[in-house]
């Protein structure tokens, strides 16, 4: 009865593992692949910043020297209202250059076909995309309407520096009240940056029991 029992589990074990998914299968490949012989290193950790998530990261040569450091933050309302998301990095730490800013705006109202647009508080238009406007993105099951903004790095800044501030507004059939954005997050990120410099170092340091073993991927152009 026993050795029934143990044949069963192998049968078992067999079709689940002949069973698995072909993309788990190729993500197992490329982890062992990688694992054996790495072509880069990536070293990285999450802090809560200004009521939202700050990604720190590196990624190191063989030799564990860094070649680019990348940085990312969440931040915003989880659900209906403003939530935003910046992206920087370079070959030196820290938010010398922001590189990336968007924003979205979750609402449950209809304005039908609008834009998200950037203005100041006088009502003057600083940044409206070339190519805009949506009906709005709507996830299954959800009331909530998504309207998103991405801008160039000198509009983010010229914006920020906006006597009165910035704000974000949505533009269609019916306009919507404009949401300020709240510069604070900046200068809580540089402080946590600079708080952080040290952790990532300890980690670089000792990068090949610490940091991803990686592989640069494959692009196949069809």
């Amino acid at each position: 009865m026993r050795g029934i029992s143990t044949l069963a589990l192998m049968l078992v074990a067999l079709a689940t593992a002949a069973s698995a998914a072909p993309g788990d299968r190729e993500r197992a490949r490329r982890e062992r692949e990688a694992r054996e012989h790495p072509e880069y290193y990536s070293c990285g950790f999450t802090r809560s910043v200004a009521s939202g998530q700050l990604v720190i990261g590196a990624q190191l040569d063989l030799d564990g020297h860094p070649i680019s450091y990348n940085f990312r933050w969440d931040g915003g309302a989880s659900g209906e209202g403003l939530s935003m998301s910046y992206d920087w990095g370079g070959t030196s730490y820290g938010p010398v250059e922001w590189w990336h800013a968007r924003f979205t705006l979750a609402t449950r109202q209809h304005p039908g076909f609008a834009t998200l647009i950037l203005r100041d508080a006088s009502g003057r238009l600083l940044y409206e995309p070339r190519f805009g406007g949506s009906n709005g993105a709507r996830s299954p099951g959800s009331s909530l309407r998504y309207y998103s903004l991405e801008l160039p790095v000198e509009s983010f800044a010229e914006a920020l520096r906006t006597p009165g501030g910035a704000m974000l507004e949505l533009r269609g059939r019916r306009t919507l009240p404009a949401v300020p954005i709240d510069p604070a997050p900046l200068a809580a990120l540089q402080a946590a940056l600079a708080a952080d410099r040290g952790e990532l170092e300890r980690r670089i340091a000792d990068y090949r029991n610490r940091c991803e073993p990686g592989r640069n991927e494959e692009i196949v152009v069809t």
